[in-house]
């Protein structure tokens, strides 16, 4: 059958895309200890990722929905004639390429008041220092704009290896500039490694594109739909905007903590995105490029029924890794962590950051897929509504959780705006797709969460065990979670634990 032959494709492209994404994030793991040993929790390190943050979402907020409106566009663009879909491809680039250089300027512009504003609890040498990194980042624009649409097309033609092993380009470029430039120029090494890794970025995506894209001659009045294209993207624009005001927004609070708290809640986002992105992005660059496939050929149930599947089995993964970090986050950013400059201050404040987001593990992973059936079918405002109602809970929750529970307040208030995000897309996916039931999804949440609480009650109690070392109490704490997990979901007959490990089963024996 057509649509078995189609799963067994996505489990194989999702199979592939984790397995590197895995060895990027243990690489990108190494990085984050490096960087912690080298500088730990300074005020550099922290104008540093004010700084990065600062780019990152204004460049991500601008040309992110590329990502998403490119490949859906592009897709129906060449699918009866692939010389179509190269013109549109040469059109979109040569539109956005301009437009990336104005940004850069704009940022180059503005960076003085911004570093005012972000990093107004510091001293003027420090908010120059913020204004310095943050100029030298924005080249990151131009990049950003081509290595996105040279992804778009990987991904539209299945081949998705290459863009996932861009992060770790990225994190091995910058483990060499710290070990060989962090003597000489101190935490700038990483600023400029990041420039260096994005252009190495660009010339290996831009080998591996040339195989399924041909560069020609268009029209703009007729090769691309300059409307309808910006039309798609401001609403994705808005809602991503919101987004990236929320960690702006948790960046600026932080600085409110003290010195070493922005450091601190950047490190607990590594560990965070070990996870989370780890799920978030093997899933949403195959599921994208799919799920527009089933649009234009009408299949809607049939996508709708593979998003459920998803959402059931990365929960059932996901699950008792939240558990573990909940309980044990300060052993592990100890392991991780805790040498050099990283001291036990570092440590409770990385750990108590890592367990608010420990909480929103699955609601992160699920809102993110839960958005694709709505990018595939171009409908860009539901996500724009949902994300500017989530910003809304989440920057107040923010500010009065804060002033009770400090850094650890920042990061609940960003997994429970999570938790609303999911509801609001199931809302919306029962009112936007027809014949849609849950009740599937409710009896699989049910057994889960019988065995999550019986796991995380044993997992606790592992604590009061007397070990000396940071790395035996995660691995005991660890075994012990998934055995009793796992043995309790067995015992309640769960269908999807089976079907999971059937399906893993098959993958190692080919």
């Amino acid at each position: 059958m057509i649509l078995n032959k189609e799963n067994k494709t996505i489990t194989s492209a999702a199979m592939g895309v984790l397995i590197v994404i895995i060895v990027s994030k243990i690489v990108g793991f190494v990085e984050s200890a490096m960087l912690a040993a080298y500088f730990g929790t300074s005020v550099e390190v922290d104008m540093f990722y004010l700084a990065n943050t600062i780019v990152n979402n204004f460049v991500f907020t601008i040309f992110s929905c590329l990502a998403v409106v490119g490949l859906t566009m592009y897709n129906t663009a060449r699918k009866d004639d692939s010389e179509t879909g190269n013109r549109f491809i040469s059109a979109l680039l040569c539109s956005m390429l301009p437009f990336s250089f104005i940004v850069t300027a704009v940022i180059f512009v503005i960076s003085p008041y911004i570093s005012s504003l972000m990093a107004s609890n510091y001293t003027a040498k420090e908010v120059d220092l913020l204004t310095f990194y943050i100029r030298e980042l924005s080249l990151v624009a131009i990049f950003y704009v081509i290595t996105t649409i040279f992804t778009c097309v990987l991904n539209a033609h299945k081949k998705f290896v290459p863009g996932a092993l861009m992060g770790c380009v990225q994190n091995l470029t910058l483990i060499v500039f710290i070990v060989f430039l962090s003597d000489q120029i101190g935490v700038n090494a990483v600023v400029i490694g990041f420039l260096a890794a994005y252009l190495i970025q660009t010339a290996v995506l831009y080998i591996c594109v040339r195989r399924v894209l041909k560069f020609r001659r268009f029209s703009y009045s007729k090769d691309i739909d300059i409307k309808k294209l910006f039309l798609l993207i401001l609403p994705l624009l808005l809602g991503e905007a919101v987004g990236e005001i929320n960690a702006l927004v948790d960046q600026y609070l932080a600085t409110k903590q003290g010195v070493g708290y922005v450091s601190g809640l950047s490190y607990s986002g590594t560990l965070n995105d070990v996870v989370s992105a780890l799920f978030m992005q093997t899933m949403t660059i195959v599921l994208l490029s799919f799920f527009s496939a089933l649009v234009i050929e009408k299949r809607y149930d049939e996508m709708i029924n593979e998003l459920k599947k998803i959402i059931k089995y990365i929960s059932l993964m996901v699950i008792p890794i939240s558990i573990v970090t909940i309980f044990c986050a300060d052993h592990l950013v100890s392991f991780v962590f805790e040498r050099g400059k990283f001291n036990s201050e570092s440590v409770f404040v990385t750990s108590q950051a890592l367990i608010g987001y420990a909480i929103g593990f699955v609601p992160r992973i699920v809102m993110v897929v839960a958005k694709r059936p709505f990018f595939a079918i171009e409908n860009t405002r539901i996500p724009m509504a949902i994300g500017m109602i989530a910003i809304t809970i989440n920057i107040s929750l923010t500010i009065l959780l804060s002033g009770f529970w400090g850094i650890l307040g920042i990061t609940v208030a960003t997994s429970i705006s999570h938790m609303v995000s999911c509801l609001l897309y199931f809302n919306r996916i029962n009112s936007v797709f027809e014949n849609v039931s849950w009740k599937d999804c409710y009896v699989f949440f049910a057994k889960v969460g019988i065995a999550a609480i019986i796991s995380a009650i044993l997992t606790c109690a592992v604590l009061y065990i007397k070990i000396e070392s940071h790395f035996y109490v995660l691995v005991v704490a660890t075994v012990v979670c998934f055995c009793t997990y796992l043995g309790v979901l067995h015992t309640l007959k769960l269908t999807e634990l089976k079907a999971l490990t059937l399906k893993i089963k098959n993958k190692i024996s080919k």
